[in-house]
């Protein structure tokens, strides 16, 4: 790599502005202890949300502090709120959903290596806001969305890197998944129908 600021080749890497050789030279580096705010440094500088973001969790997914205090995951494109990182964001996406060897196959280019239809689904998640494609799963029918990352937000910022934990507007950030409580809260939203289609 070449003798640039460390903050520039993180600016660089962040805005995709490298070449695959000198990313992959970074990879094999030995990296310095303060890299993360390095990086961090270098996203606040590039993202809307300036000093503001705690952690990236996606390619277009950021761990954001909110005025109020609160952690939100939003959007890097529209800035779009996906609420509490301890609840898996996927919950408050749009969804596609391919279950069809036609609709694998508009995205498959050989029928030999699509999933099998009726063992195994596609799900494509984009953001409500400016309609990104976030993330895209191929899992058993009816399996619930992934949750491939819950921020230990406490343990990143004060075990790993030494410094502050972020908390939350009640308190010490509490680690735990969130998930259940928001489809509990559609549950207790939804109406039930009778076999006479008169709800109850």
């Amino acid at each position: 790599m070449s003798e640039r600021d460390s903050r520039e080749v993180l600016r660089d890497l962040e805005t995709g502005r490298m070449s695959w050789d000198e990313v992959r030279e970074i990879l094999r580096q030995k990296k310095t202890l303060n890299r993360f705010s390095e990086y961090r440094s270098a996203l606040s500088e590039t993202t809307p949300f300036g000093d503001r973001v705690l952690l990236r969790v996606g390619e277009y997914l950021l761990v954001v502090c909110e005025p109020d205090g609160s952690h939100a995951v939003r959007c890097l494109e529209c800035e779009h709120d996906f609420g509490d990182p301890r609840v898996n964001w996927k919950l408050s996406s749009r969804v596609r959903v391919r279950r069809t060897l036609e609709e694998f196959l508009e995205i498959y280019l050989y029928e030999e290596v699509c999933p099998e239809p009726g063992i195994a689904e596609v799900r494509e998640y984009y953001c409500p806001g400016c309609f990104t494609l976030l993330c895209v799963e191929c899992v058993p029918t009816g399996y619930p969305p992934m949750f491939e990352f819950l921020p230990d937000l406490a343990s990143v910022y004060t075990d790993i890197l030494g410094d502050t934990a972020p908390t939350d507007p009640e308190g010490e950030w509490v680690f735990e998944d969130r998930s259940l409580s928001k489809v509990e809260a559609w549950a207790s939203t939804t109406t039930t129908v009778d076999t006479q289609g008169a709800g109850r």
